[in-house]
This record gives C-alpha cells, sequence and structure tokens, in this order.
C-alpha cells in the first residue's frame, strides 16, 4: 500500500476516527484502526464493538492495500508538513513528512477477527438533518439526559420522527427539539440512541464553513449516520420511551399563566443563586410581582430577592403564585433559548414550569418548598 495526501488532512483523520476506538479493552484487535487505500480513497475505520466509525479522504493512491495500525502508535506521529507519503510492507507501517520519517510495525492478525460495519437491512433513508443543527441541538439537549445507569432510557436521545423531534430527559426535566428544516421520509419510528452519540458525532463531523447534510438510516437494531465523508453506526436502545408530551401538554395547552421575559436577566440571577447555593440543595423560588416574576433564595441566613421584567404578561399575573426550582436546571434551560423565552404554568406549586421558544421547549419539575420560604416570597411581594 502506497499514498500521498495532505498532511492536516492526514492528521484530521486520525483524530477524527480516534473517538471509536475504545480506552481500555482486553480485545486487542480494538485497539486499532484498519486503513486501505483504493482508486483515489483512503479509508479509516474503527470500532469498540457497539459503535463502527469509517471515515473516507482523497488521496493520492499509487498501490492499492490494506493493513491494520494501533492508535497509540499512529497518535505518535506529531511532525507533520503539508503532504505525507505513506506506505506500508506486511510488518512496517512508514509515513513522511519533508525530511521527517515515522515507522511503527503493522499489526498482523485475521481480517475475519476485526468487527465490521454491520450490515443494514433498511437502505432507506428515513430523516436528513443538518450537521450544524444537529450539533447545535444536542450540545443544548446534552445536560437534559442522566448520567447514572439505573435508567437506561433517561441516558438516552430519543429521535422522535413522527413529532420531529429530538428530546432527552433525566426525570427532573424534559428538554426538546423541533427539527425545523429537516427532511423526513419515514415518520412511523422513534430512535432511541446512546447518550455518548453527542461527543462522538462532534468529533467525527469535519469542522467546515460549508453546510453539510446527514441522512439517517435504521433497521430492528442498528442506526446509521452518514456525512459528507464518514459513516456512524451504533445500537439502537431497546425499550418504550416515555410519555414526554403529555407532561408538557398539559402545561402547554391549558396554563393558567403566560408571560415572555429575555433570558439573559433570568440567566444571570439563576447563574448567581446556583452559585450560593451550591451543596445546600436550597431552592430557587420565582413568583409574581407586580405583573413581573421575582425570584429569590435562602441559604444559611443569607437572602436576595430579584425582579425579572416581563415583556408581554399575556394572562393569569394578577394572582399570586410561587414555585421552587433547581438554579442548576434554570440555568440549563435559559441556555437553550437566545432570546425572548415564553413562560407557562400553574398556580399550584407542584405543576411543573414550561420555557418555550419558536425551537425549543424545557419543562422543569417543582422542587417542595418550606412554609419560610413561601412567607419570605410573600413578603417580597407585599
Amino acid at each position: 500500500m502506497k499514498f500521498e495526501m495532505f498532511g492536516k488532512d492526514f492528521k484530521s483523520l486520525i483524530d477524527r476516527i480516534s473517538v471509536c476506538v475504545p480506552k481500555k479493552t482486553y480485545v486487542y484487535s480494538m485497539e486499532c484502526v484498519k486503513i486501505s487505500a483504493s482508486g483515489n480513497t483512503v479509508t479509516v475505520q474503527a470500532t469498540d464493538g457497539e459503535d463502527f466509525g469509517t471515515i473516507n479522504v482523497y488521496a493520492d493512491v499509487y498501490e492499492d492495500g490494506q493493513t491494520w495500525i494501533n492508535l497509540n502508535d499512529l497518535k505518535k506521529i506529531t511532525a507533520i508538513n503539508d503532504m505525507v507519503l505513506v506506505s506500508a510492507t506486511p510488518n512496517i507501517f512508514e509515513v513522511r513528512s519533508g525530511k521527517k520519517t515515522y515507522q511503527i510495525p503493522c499489526r498482523e492478525y485475521d481480517e475475519g477477527d476485526y468487527a465490521v460495519f454491520p450490515k443494514m437491512t433498511n437502505n432507506n433513508v428515513m430523516a436528513i438533518l443538518k450537521d450544524k443543527d444537529l450539533l447545535n441541538h444536542l450540545s443544548k439537549l446534552n445536560c437534559m439526559r442522566s448520567e447514572s445507569e439505573n435508567n437506561k432510557l433517561l441516558t438516552v436521545f430519543c429521535i422522535d420522527l413522527p413529532k420531529q423531534k429530538i428530546v432527552a430527559l433525566d426525570g427532573n426535566r424534559i428538554g426538546v427539539a423541533n427539527l425545523v428544516g429537516g427532511q423526513f421520509m419515514d415518520n412511523r419510528r422513534q430512535l432511541l440512541i446512546c447518550g455518548t452519540l453527542y461527543n462522538k458525532l462532534k468529533t467525527i463531523i469535519k469542522k467546515s464553513k460549508d453546510e453539510c447534510r446527514i441522512s439517517f438510516y435504521a433497521d430492528a437494531k442498528h442506526i446509521m449516520l452518514e456525512g459528507d465523508d464518514w459513516k456512524y453506526v451504533t445500537k439502537l436502545v431497546e425499550g418504550v420511551y416515555f410519555d414526554y408530551e403529555k407532561l408538557i401538554n398539559d402545561v402547554k395547552t391549558n396554563p393558567e399563566y403566560t408571560y415572555t421575559f429575555d433570558k439573559a436577566e433570568l440567566l444571570r440571577i439563576a447563574k448567581e443563586y446556583a452559585k450560593v447555593s451550591k451543596g445546600s440543595n436550597r431552592p430557587m423560588i420565582l413568583y409574581n410581582y407586580n405583573g413581573n416574576v421575582a425570584t429569590s433564595i435562602e441559604v444559611e441566613g443569607y437572602r436576595t430577592s430579584d425582579v425579572v421584567e416581563t415583556v408581554n404578561p399575556e394572562y393569569g399575573m394578577e394572582r399570586e403564585f410561587y414555585c421552587g426550582m433547581d438554579a442548576r436546571y434554570v440555568v440549563d434551560a435559559c441556555n437553550m433559548f437566545d432570546g425572548e423565552v415564553t413562560s407557562k404554568g400553574k398556580y399550584s406549586q407542584v405543576v411543573p414550569i414550561l420555557m418555550m421558544d419558536d425551537t425549543y421547549e424545557c419543562l422543569i419539575l417543582p422542587i417542595n418548598t418550606s412554609e419560610e420560604n413561601a412567607r419570605f416570597a410573600r413578603k417580597q411581594v407585599a
């Protein structure tokens, strides 16, 4: 095997495929990447046994071939100039860049021992999304997942094709992204994907100013995402997802109060409250104050209150209401939005609060507040 390519493409190739190689494994073949050259394309493949990645890059191929190299050996190749000349014998993988030459051992074993891409039984595209939109949605919803493996369904992303949404929840809040601008060819299924998808995709997807599209394929066991020069296959998570819309619609369609505010002010306040309440689990209180929304918190004798001006108090603000929420969850919710946010809720302290705009929705479950907190809130209102 022998090929020549741009040095930056070679380095990017190794960095991008590395997320599919497990950091710790007892299976030696999984520590390696498979490098193939044919026609005018160099292909690298890697797997951890459950996730499979492949990336294709243009190159001048002089001799077709393939080999397997330990990823840690490839990472030792650091001094790369404009062009690299790569050649491989059965024993040695050689990389030349300028005056620098690297030689690392090829790994010999039966190709049958190397996990290959699962054969998808459904080759029809189910949906097409813009890569930047998908990464943006996953980054904002990633904090809404649970990291605990006690309930697998709380750790996943749900791609709800019938509703054209991506959902994540952890039992305390629900985050929803509406897939505006996507194309949907098959809207019969919900696809449950492991929560590690975001961190892997943001590395595999080539950083570019140009807009690229990602095609979704799925069969009974796997989902495949395909970009302009890459493919990623992972196992679908088994199970029936939660009826998240029931909770959201109960507040969304039958609110007792509705108001709109600029998220920047509430975000600033929530960050301060999250800092002072760290380690104490004290709730952040939200309540109405002369048509605006006031906030307060009490931690070990320290008490403070603020007012968030409402842009458009639509209705229901004339009655007293207050509820307690985790300030960290309010920070995460505000970070989902860009400008004005609409909030809906009910006067009961045990009903969740919904924050939403045209693209995102976040439902936050309340925290029980003590009577002392309630008296402090009423005193500020008075």
